[in-house]
């Protein structure tokens, strides 16, 4: 599994995380998993952040709000308050 994004943002600077979970033959790899993942940040420098990607993440967005199962709205209004004060 990979994830990546802001884990802490203050004022003046930010920190940006990336997760990257293996299994037991990825770990056997783990310098070429590194080196990966530092050539597509270096891509991503050189080329900038493609629009495609923005739009597919908007749709699988909407799609997973429009179709959210049902939870107790309590739930869900302190998670939305949450991600809100970000």
């Amino acid at each position: 599994e990979l994830s990546a994004g802001e884990s802490r943002n203050c004022t003046d600077w930010s920190s940006f995380t990336v997760s990257v979970d293996l299994t037991t033959e990825g770990l056997q790899c783990v310098n070429q998993v590194v080196h990966i993942v530092f050539l597509y940040l270096q891509m991503l420098r050189n080329v900038g952040p493609q629009e495609w990607v923005h739009h597919e993440t908007a749709i699988v967005a909407d799609c997973n709000f429009r179709f959210l199962s049902k939870r107790p709205p309590m739930d869900y209004c302190s998670g939305l308050a949450g991600r809100m004060q970000t």
